[in-house]
């Protein structure tokens, strides 16, 4: 006699067999994509590479702001200067040559002056496009993109074979 629930015969189809270890294949794959996903976004979470434009961009604007505040304070002091030898070109006491020269150098100065202030808008422009770029992500959904993608592929093989094999009557 033979109870309920007990194998009486086994029957193996290398079309099953095939599909079961396609669908080993794909659990595996699965898993190491999975881990793989986890280390990189482990690793975004700590790494300098993804904070690092944001901070070099925040640099950048700090060292033009620093400029161009210099450039305004060199400015400043050759005005005043300029002023002194005008006033002192006509008490006769300074020469036409040390205004003349006070002069190119005042112009030198503003023209320095809006090349600093041009540098503070450009870092400003690069300090926004990177704070929008890190809130976004992006560069972690770049880093992390090879991982997702290979782990979807995984579960969809799995999911594909588990149905082949569910169609065929085989677990």
């Amino acid at each position: 006699t033979v109870l309920a629930g007990t194998l009486v015969a086994e029957i193996r189809s290398p079309e099953v067999t095939a599909l079961q270890a396609e669908y080993h294949e794909a659990e595996v794959e699965s898993e190491l994509a999975a881990k793989e996903l986890a280390n990189t976004t482990s690793l975004l979470e700590v790494a300098d590479d993804v904070k690092r434009p944001l901070e070099q961009a925040s640099l950048e604007l700090s060292k033009a702001r620093a400029e161009r505040d210099a450039s305004a304070a060199r400015l400043k002091s050759e005005v005043l200067k300029n002023e002194r030898l005008e006033t002192l070109l006509q008490e006769g006491i300074a020469s036409r040559q040390q205004v003349e020269e006070s002069r190119a150098q005042r112009q030198a100065l503003e023209a320095e002056l809006k090349q600093a202030e041009a540098a503070v808008e450009i870092a400003q422009n690069h300090l926004k496009r990177e704070t929008r770029v890190s809130n976004s992500d992006l560069r972690v959904k770049a880093e992390t993109f090879p991982a997702e993608a290979r782990l979807a592929r995984a579960q969809e093989a799995m999911r594909h074979a588990r149905e082949r094999l569910h169609q065929l009557g085989a677990s």
